[in-house]
């Protein structure tokens, strides 16, 4: 018997067509995910890149007009990837870890503050500053602290916010070695403060008071940075040798577009917290938003189907 149609009873009909749309909008889904993630390149070295990140045009949040090109990579041929925003020195920074869930990304900085004197208390160099300009990122408050290590250092920090100029400083000081004991920055040999909120960009200098006359003999310099404290640890070693950059990183958070998420869903275009089992979460330090997955599921929220049950 020949198949027609309008042999078939309308509502079956509507089911059909219903079922038909579906597909078209599940498969125009999976169209935008592949093209965020499955042909790109995801790993640098040892190292993960997961979407809005990626290295090419096509492979990251691209149309976010405020953060421009702050989710934009590059893996070179040593195996180690870079941020491609230039810091303010004109040099690029090197990146050890991207976090999508946390939202937030690792950075290794080559200078920091550093004020070194030789036997007569005088300066061995330039007193070098360790300037850092994150772009529409901020620096997290709650993964650093400024950190100043030396028997003989105050340490400044200054950033600006609103055409005004704010400083962040601590003192440590030590007669000796036996004042110190590894692990404790509690003022005697190392000494930390919280991070203003909303820091994008910022210098850090070490000082000293009698240029380290009194303390040479185990500290000729004074250092002054911003580290990850889950990471940076102190060591009486670092009193005679500056902390390399992979045992103190810096934690940078970021975030989506400038508003908040009632302002961005109502453009379901360029929204990115878009997909399956995701939700929307205003950031507490900085603009934007950021999307999470919903408890229960783990992944990367940014992909349609991204997040997945954890059960």
């Amino acid at each position: 018997m020949a198949f027609s149609p309008s042999s078939l009873p309308n509502k079956l009909i509507l089911i059909i067509f219903f079922m038909s749309l579906y597909d078209c909008e599940l498969a125009a889904a999976t169209t935008t995910t592949t093209t965020t993630g499955s042909f790109c390149n995801r790993t640098c070295g040892e190292i993960e890149i997961p979407y809005p990140f990626g290295t090419t045009e096509e492979c990251y949040l691209a149309n976010d007009t405020y953060r421009g090109q702050n989710f934009l990579v590059t893996c070179k041929d040593d195996g180690k990837l870079y941020w491609a925003t230039k810091n303010v020195t004109n040099t690029t920074i090197q990146i050890s870890q991207i976090n999508v869930s946390a939202a937030h990304i690792k950075i290794l900085l080559r200078y920091i503050g550093e004020d070194c004197y030789n036997e007569f208390g005088q300066s061995q160099s330039v007193r070098k500053q360790g300037q850092l300009t994150t772009g529409s990122f901020v620096v997290s408050t709650t993964q650093n602290k400024f950190t100043v290590l030396g028997c003989d250092t105050y340490g400044q920090m200054t950033n600006q916010q609103n055409n005004m100029t704010f400083f962040t400083a601590c003192t440590s000081y030590c007669a000796s070695l036996t004042d110190v004991q590894d692990g404790k920055c509690d003022g005697l040999g190392c000494c930390q403060v919280p991070i203003p909120q909303n820091t994008h960009s910022l210098n850090s200098n070490a000082f000293s008071y009698y240029n380290h006359s009194k303390v040479f003999g185990f500290n000729p310099c004074g250092y002054a940075f911003i580290a990850d404290t889950s990471v940076y640890n102190f060591s009486t070693k670092h009193l005679n040798q500056m902390p390399s950059e992979e045992e103190r990183p810096v934690v940078l958070e970021w975030a989506i577009s400038n508003k908040t998420c009632d302002e961005a869903a109502k453009d379901s275009q360029t929204f990115a917290c878009n997909g399956q089992n995701n939700a929307c979460l205003d950031v507490q330090n900085g603009e934007g938003y950021r999307c999470k997955c919903l408890d229960g599921y783990e992944g990367n929220p940014y992909l349609f189907d991204g997040c997945k049950g954890t059960n």
